[in-house]
């Protein structure tokens, strides 16, 4: 996900969207950290979370052209279940609203 979204090419911004959204299909159960015994929520341990996160970035390189994702990582800044994934889509918001790209 993160070579899409430096490879700059906009028709990434679907299929990242449609994974943003089937992740918040999922129930909040299935965010849940596996092992919560010496856990730090900064740690990514959760493959939903580690995706999510690849795709926002990936998102947020894409900049201008990830536009019409713009509703989807809304969504995910505020129902998905995990804290650090709905701050990383605040970020990316933040970013392509603001025309960043890196």
């Amino acid at each position: 996900m993160r070579a899409l979204g430096l490879i700059g090419d906009a028709r990434a911004v679907e299929p990242l969207t449609a994974i943003l959204a089937n992740l918040l299909a999922l129930p909040p159960e299935d965010w849940a950290v596996p092992n919560r015994i010496d856990y730090s929520e900064d740690e990514a341990d959760q493959p939903l979370w580690v995706t999510c996160n690849y795709a926002l970035e990936a998102l947020a390189a894409l900049g201008n052209a990830s536009r019409s994702a713009l509703p989807t990582i809304r969504r995910v800044a505020n129902e998905a279940p995990a804290r650090t994934i709905r701050l990383k889509a605040e970020k990316c918001l933040a970013r392509i609203q603001q025309g960043h790209t890196e």
